[in-house]
């Protein structure tokens, strides 16, 4: 079944889902060579993208997938507080990127 694309196609590190970029959170390298949130899209650089779920998150943690994303060593210290998780938030990533919340 192919994917009908209405904007761009992103990979999930967590889970290896192809999902619109959209439904999706975006990481990128900060200058510390720390991997952080970047759910308004607007950091330099490269970026990886993951599901907003837990699930995800462990599973590209345990598997160490963000320094291959990334395709350098990144320290990840600073993924332990999702944007999804702040203050009991449940809202969609598009609403973290849109300043909904």
């Amino acid at each position: 079944m192919a994917l009908r694309a209405d904007g761009p196609i992103r990979t999930c590190l967590g889970c290896g889902c192809k999902k619109l970029k959209f439904d999706l959170v975006r990481l990128a390298v900060d200058s510390e060579g720390r991997a952080a949130w970047d759910p308004k899209c607007v950091r330099p650089g490269r970026g990886v993208y993951i599901c907003p779920d837990d699930d995800c998150l462990a599973a590209a943690l345990k598997r160490r997938r963000f320094n291959r994303g990334f395709r350098r060593p990144v320290k990840t210290d600073l993924l332990r507080c999702p944007p999804w998780r702040e203050n009991g938030n449940t809202s969609s990533p598009a609403d973290h990127r849109l300043g909904d919340t």
